[in-house]
């Protein structure tokens, strides 16, 4: 399994076609910025059958807003939760 660590430091510049997993471990409410990361997921790759989205939520209000914003986006890119 192919893992990108942190996304904030693989935001521009970085060709990884074989990563099949994302964990979104920090409140991204940008549906722009939420594309990118799970696009990097979601690129074809020869061997790759698939690609999994792990969103880690917190109870905590704010954060629960933030997923909140995030269940729009997954919506639009037609990925089921």
């Amino acid at each position: 399994m192919n893992i990108e660590i942190n996304a904030y430091i693989r935001i521009r510049k970085a060709d990884l076609p074989a990563i099949s997993s994302i964990f979104l471990t920090t409140p991204v409410k940008f549906s722009g910025r939420l594309t990118q990361y799970i696009g990097r997921a979601l690129r074809v790759s020869i061997g790759k059958t698939g690609a999994k989205v792990f969103d880690f939520v917190d109870l905590n209000p704010v954060l629960q807003a933030s997923f909140k914003s995030r269940l729009h986006t997954y919506k639009r890119l037609g990925i089921t939760i």
